[in-house]
């Protein structure tokens, strides 16, 4: 049900109402998951990991949530850690297109990021000569 409000506008806030009273119920991988997305929705990253960190303590074989976690750490430009986590996905469901083109992108961004690096510190050498 909490799943539902998430995807409604204006229900974000009451699906994480409904999840932290399901944890406190009975903890599992599911509603932390769910939590993690209404986090991840609210643009709240931190705790949208932490969610996801303990949906994989429970259940490290889930190849959804560790996609969760890839694209949280891509919308926080982490792309490193977003491409380990993809890898790990693609590991538990290798057939995932969604999540072999989730980990494409993470690597052009983060090949990008590196090239603009090596440009920058050739220009800094540049203005020393």
């Amino acid at each position: 049900m909490a799943d539902i409000y998430i995807d409604i506008d204006g229900g974000i806030d009451e699906a994480t109402y409904i999840l932290e009273k399901a944890l406190k119920i009975k903890p599992n991988d599911i509603v932390w998951y769910t939590l993690g997305r209404a986090y991840q929705k609210r643009k709240d990253f931190s705790m949208a990991i932490d969610c996801f960190h303990q949906a994989l303590e429970l259940n490290p074989k889930q190849a959804l949530i560790w996609k969760a976690l890839g694209n949280t750490y891509s919308l926080l430009n982490e792309y490193n850690t977003s491409i380990a986590c993809y890898r790990n996905s693609l590991e538990i469901n290798p057939d995932n297109i969604c999540t072999k083109k989730n980990l494409d992108l993470a690597l052009s961004r983060f090949n990008y990021l590196l090239f603009v690096q090596n440009e920058y510190l050739r220009f800094q050498i540049c203005l020393q000569l």
